[in-house]
């Protein structure tokens, strides 16, 4: 989270998303399960852009169940001795129960998505020179790696001709290699400046 500038915050409230550290855990297409933990730039229609300050929340997304979100403190010495002290409890129960607390789940099981295979929405903040036709290559390179474009958002000084420009990409879903191919050929274009930044998105 301490790679994300003031210009990222800026270009996400622009677009109306905020950025929020999202630890995230899904089962991919083919029975494995995509975990990883980002940046990620949350759409203020999605019940997670309102959880801030000293709160963590849990979002669970199911066929069955639809979604469910829990909240509350995760935080401050209160609800942290809460938590430690409700553990224990739990523990001392058990012993004195002579059971054992719950076992591991079936999905331990699973093997976890390679990195570049796993999923996602993505915004691109890219620095271009900006002259005629940059913008039209950049979304040239992407196509060429099959990764889509959802919107893209320039922007530019009042002196054209030459000056650097940001150029701002959010990408609909796409595999990280295919990004990461994407971005890798954007950086051997000579109108393609260094600094690019990845930001992931969650889908609404």
């Amino acid at each position: 989270i301490g790679d994300i500038t003031a210009a990222d915050i800026r270009s996400a409230a622009e677009m109306r998303h905020v950025i929020k550290l999202i630890a995230r855990c899904s089962l991919s297409p083919d029975g494995s399960i995509a975990v990883g933990v980002h940046p990620t730039m949350v759409p203020l229609t999605h019940p997670l852009a309102g959880v801030s300050g000293a709160f963590n929340a849990v979002f669970v997304e199911s066929h069955n169940a639809g979604r469910l979100m829990f909240m509350g403190p995760g935080a401050g010495g209160g609800p942290t001795a809460s938590a430690v002290l409700g553990d224990l409890v739990t523990a001392a129960r058990n012993r004195v129960r002579g059971v054992a607390g719950p076992g591991q789940s079936t999905y331990t099981q699973r093997r976890a998505t390679p990195e570049g295979r796993v999923a996602s929405k993505f915004y691109i903040a890219l620095t271009v020179v900006d002259r005629p036709g940059v913008l039209a290559r950049v979304a040239e390179t992407f196509a060429r790696h099959q990764v889509s474009l959802q919107a893209v958002r320039q922007d530019v000084s009042d002196e054209h001709d030459g000056n650097p420009a940001m150029l701002g990409v959010m990408t609909h879903v796409a595999p990280r290699e295919a990004v990461r191919a994407t971005l890798h050929e954007l950086a051997e274009m000579a109108d393609v400046l260094p600094g690019t930044r990845v930001i992931r998105v969650l889908e609404e």
